[in-house]
C-alpha cells in the first residue's frame, strides 16, 4: 500500500502529501483497521482507508495506481466502505468510522 501512495503523491495530484515519501515509515505508520484494499491477484490496485477525525466526523483517504483508474477500482472501493442502507437508498454517505 505504502508503494502505491509513494506513486500517487509522485503525481503531486489529488492528496495532501508531497514527494519524496519514505516508504518505509509511512509503511509502519499505517493503521490497518478500517482500511480496504482492491487485489488482482497479487497486485494491488488501490486502497481506502476510514476513520474518524479528531474532530469528530468521518476522514477518508484513497489511492489507486494511475493505470487502473476510471476503471471502476475507486468506485468499488467506496462501495466497500458504504453501509447497504446507505446504497440502496442513493443517499449521499459520509462515513463516521
Amino acid at each position: 500500500m505504502a508503494d502505491v501512495f509513494a506513486a500517487v503523491a509522485e503525481e503531486r495530484d489529488g492528496i495532501a502529501t508531497e514527494p519524496p515519501v519514505d516508504v518505509e515509515a509511512r509503511a509502519a505508520s499505517w493503521t490497518l483497521d478500517g482500511t480496504f484494499v482492491a487485489l488482482v491477484g497479487t497486485e494491488l490496485l488501490g486502497s481506502v482507508h476510514v476513520r474518524v477525525s479528531r474532530h469528530g466526523f468521518g476522514e477518508i483517504g484513497m489511492a489507486v495506481s494511475r493505470e487502473w483508474r476510471g476503471r471502476g477500482v475507486g468506485s468499488a472501493l467506496m462501495v466497500a466502505i458504504t453501509p447497504p442502507s446507505q446504497v440502496s437508498a442513493g443517499a449521499t454517505f459520509v462515513h463516521g468510522g
